[in-house]
């Protein structure tokens, strides 16, 4: 009996009697593939309810032995995106659990699933065929970050897949020039980011009810800070150096957005965020508590229980439900248009990696502009 290499798959075998379709994996009972009479015995290939079958039954097994198999040429879209699934669960993560990006990944999965079919070869995705797709998604409304994000996760797969074995490297390469929708070109953008008017904040913070107090400390917090919400909520006594006249704050990794990426730089707390923090630091010491921010049951509040209680307010309020994120765009704007500080100082505050991703985060300034005008033109 011929020695099996790293490479080897079961294969698909026909039964004729049956007319269907069964393969044999090692360490499990066979598994029949489609309905009895599905699989004509004159017809040499198999129909797709057998060939999808298969395909899951492989997968499913590959997955239990933890391997992933090379040089398969026979390998379909199917068995690509299994694997690459398992991959991005394992790769993806914070906290020990999936990220959203997992669930972006299967979102672009299905889209390229539905539009290849089941039984396509990898292979059989070229540019022309990725550039259909594109223009598809482009088609049922899609803003245009939405269809780039999604075109962009595709070919990470299929590079994975060269990596892998599963895609031929000319594949991927053609793959590489279909370009992303540029602006203005055939898909609409989502309204660009503002800050929120100032007067907002003092509203929403007047519409909490009692029990949600804190929330209202965490806005006043981040607006000056400029933190991300996910940073804010995530404040403990223990993370939190008050030995100077500047506090300095050291984003947990499991609140850190970059924590990939090496971490984002601290976090420093002049004497108005200290002013505010200072009770409720000293509630927390009394009750022997690590996190500064909590639910009214004693838990740590949560990023989502933080935008769904300032939402409910500034409805409350008379407003719209604007979104916490939108705060950073304030620290930021105030400090770029203050002539002491600018754009470089926004950066640093924000923890940005560079001054162009601060950028997007400045609203334009029409007094500034009308300035301008008045002295120049």
């Amino acid at each position: 009996m011929p020695r099996r290499g790293p490479d080897w798959v079961p294969a698909l075998t026909h039964l004729k009697r049956q007319q269907r379709g069964r393969v044999r994996l090692p360490g499990r009972p066979d598994v029949y593939l489609g309905p009895v009479g599905c699989w004509p015995a004159r017809t040499k290939s198999p129909p797709v309810i057998v060939r999808q079958e298969y395909d899951r039954a492989v997968a499913d097994w590959l997955k239990g032995r933890g391997h992933v198999a090379r040089n398969r040429g026979h390998a379909t879209v199917v068995v690509l995106l299994a694997e690459y699934h398992q991959h991005a669960e394992r790769y993806y993560t914070k906290r020990g659990r999936p990220t959203s990006e997992v669930g972006l990944i299967v979102q672009a999965m299905r889209e390229v699933r539905t539009y290849l079919g089941d039984t396509a070869a990898p292979d059989e995705l070229t540019p022309a065929r990725l550039r259909e797709l594109q223009e598809h998604l482009a088609a049922r409304d899609l803003v245009r970050g939405t269809v780039n994000a999604l075109v962009a996760r595709v070919k990470r797969i299929w590079q994975w897949g060269v990596e892998h074995g599963y895609v031929r490297a000319e594949t991927w390469y053609g793959l590489l020039a279909v370009r992303g929708i540029p602006k203005g070109r055939g898909s609409r953008d989502n309204p660009a980011v503002e800050p929120i008017p100032e007067d907002w904040l003092d509203r929403t913070i007047a519409a909490l009810p009692p029990a949600q107090q804190l929330v209202g400390v965490a806005l006043r917090v981040q607006r000056l800070a400029g933190m991300r919400p996910c940073e804010v909520v995530a404040l403990t006594r223990s993370a939190l150096d008050r030995s100077g006249d500047v506090w300095v704050y050291r984003v947990p990794a499991d609140a850190d957005k970059l924590a990939h990426k090496g971490g984002r730089p601290p976090v420093c707390l002049g004497p108005r965020a200290q002013a505010i923090l200072r009770p409720v630091v000293a509630a927390a010491e009394a009750a022997e508590r690590d996190h500064l921010f909590v639910v009214a049951s004693g838990r740590p509040m949560t990023p989502h229980h933080y935008a769904r209680e300032t939402r409910r307010a500034a409805v409350a309020a008379g407003l719209p439900g604007w979104g916490v994120g939108r705060l950073r765009h304030n620290a930021a704007t105030a400090l770029e248009q203050d002539e002491r500080y600018g754009i470089e100082a926004a950066s640093t505050a924000l923890g940005h990696a560079s001054v162009s991703m601060t950028e997007r985060y400045v609203a334009k300034s029409l007094a500034e502009a009308k300035r301008i005008a008045r002295e120049v033109g």
